[in-house]
């Protein structure tokens, strides 16, 4: 299992929130009809949610 924690921020593992909002924002894009396949969905619903994280300013470490 994943775990990401945020430099600066306090030492919790964000990895279930984070894979919680992009499992919903998958879900949304297919039964909306935006992505058929939910993998997909899955997957650049994580590349967004990265995107916005490195936009923001946010450093994080992920541990295996």
């Amino acid at each position: 299992m994943t775990q990401i924690y945020f430099e600066g921020e306090l030492p919790i593992n964000h990895e279930p929130s984070l894979d919680y909002m992009a499992q919903d924002w998958a879900n949304c894009d297919v039964e909306n009809g935006e992505i058929s396949s939910w993998d997909h969905a899955y997957e650049s619903a994580w590349s967004a949610i990265e995107s916005d994280l490195e936009f923001e300013g946010f450093k994080w470490e992920e541990i295996l």
